[in-house]
């Protein structure tokens, strides 16, 4: 190795690294690591590669870049590590962009956005699919996840009770087009049972055309 100003060259003559003029190290080509974790100037582990190629961030990860793309694996996943034996699950969160406090009034915040995956010709795109983990009977194995509700080229199919606590529901049918709601009992199988739709006392139900 030969030290050259601010830079250190192989005995070949070709600059390996180099402090530039802000203070960074620059490595010419690749970066071998002996060991393999990283650590900051107050000895604090920040990178750990493991044995299996993985890479773990002991801290918070921030992306400048706008894209995070998951390698094109049979099936790929997000999620957070599992909790001890003895201790619930955690929260994820996931957010769409905010505005800032301060400075310009009434901005709006960015739109959280999921994408089924697009297909192609007669092929129609992937499903927004939403499970929840139901209880079972005590013990310690975990439950299965079952499906909620999928969301699927505009139709909205749910395997649940839908309980809304807002005040009303409002359908509304294309132009030219009838808006229609469509009552099935069971799934046809049998002679199906009866369906209920009950108004408070002090509420209204009405059927009627163009009510506006």
């Amino acid at each position: 190795l030969k030290l050259l100003g601010n830079q250190i060259q192989a005995a070949t003559g070709l600059k390996a690294l180099e402090v530039n003029s802000v203070g960074n190290l620059v490595v010419t080509n690749n970066l071998i690591l002996e060991g393999h974790e990283i650590y900051d100037e107050n000895g604090d582990k920040v990178l750990d590669f493991n044995s299996t190629g993985e890479l773990s961030v002991e801290w918070d990860l921030v992306v400048k870049g706008g894209d995070i793309t998951l390698n094109n694996a049979s099936s790929n996943s997000i999620k957070a590590s599992s909790a001890g034996s003895s201790a619930a699950g955690r929260d994820v969160t996931i957010t769409g962009g905010p505005t800032s406090a301060g400075g310009t009034s009434n901005l709006a915040g960015g739109a959280l956005k999921l994408q089924g995956g697009k297909g192609k010709g007669t092929g129609k795109g992937g499903s927004i699919v939403f499970e929840t983990a139901l209880a079972g009977s005590s013990g310690t194995s975990l439950n299965s996840h079952v499906q909620a509700m999928e969301i699927s080229e505009g139709d909205i199919m749910m395997t649940g009770s839908l309980n809304i606590s807002g005040s009303g529901i409002v359908l509304t049918g294309a132009e030219a087009a009838a808006a229609t709601i469509t009552l099935k009992a069971d799934q046809s199988d049998d002679a199906g049972d009866d369906w209920t739709v009950v108004a408070n006392a002090d509420q209204t139900f009405t059927i009627g055309n163009d009510i506006a």
